[in-house]
């Protein structure tokens, strides 16, 4: 999506979703993202493992 975003003249900018100015502070948010946002995923996942055995 970024690419065409560009080829069309528009791009993504820090503070748009989880970007922000400087990549390691995006690397950061995505971090966030997978370790906080994704909590919940993971132990739903666990519990459906553990159900089937």
């Amino acid at each position: 999506m970024g690419m065409e975003m560009y080829r069309n003249g528009s791009q993504f900018y820090g503070g748009d979703g989880i970007l922000e100015r400087g990549v390691e502070k995006t690397i950061t948010n995505v971090g966030d993202l997978a370790r906080k946002g994704m909590r919940e995923t993971d132990e739903e996942i666990i519990r459906l493992m553990i159900k089937s055995l």
